[in-house]
């Protein structure tokens, strides 16, 4: 997720939008791309420059105390400006079995909506 959303913001005029499944927003700091450089201090703040609609989906399966979990999620929809976050009940975090198949139908749904 963090690869994705970083390559997603640079080449923002290539892409329609960005779709991420459970992206471990967490550990900004552990990035590194050529020549060992590092992404941006403030992460959310490089993150408010996205121009891209961004759908972010999140699974509850494997978290049952998912409301005692820092949502780092939360932190992005707030900092990206045409974001979303949807939710998967019950769903673990490899998107398993019929979650997989609802996040996939989701997820066709949205980009197809990009296109209109």
């Amino acid at each position: 997720g963090l690869v994705t959303i970083y390559a997603g913001v640079l080449k923002e005029d290539e892409i329609k939008g960005i779709i991420l499944v459970e992206p471990s927003f967490q550990y900004p700091e552990k990035l590194s791309y050529e020549n060992d450089q590092k992404l941006p201090d403030d992460f959310y703040t490089f993150l408010s420059g996205c121009q891209l609609p961004v759908v972010i989906f999140q699974g509850t399966g494997d978290r049952p105390d998912i409301k005692d979990f820092p949502n780092f999620y939360d932190k992005a929809i707030e900092a990206i400006p045409d974001s979303e976050l949807l939710i998967i009940e019950g769903a673990d975090h490899q998107m398993s079995g019929e979650y997989g198949t609802q996040m996939a139908s989701e997820a066709v749904s949205v980009m197809e909506s990009w296109n209109n």
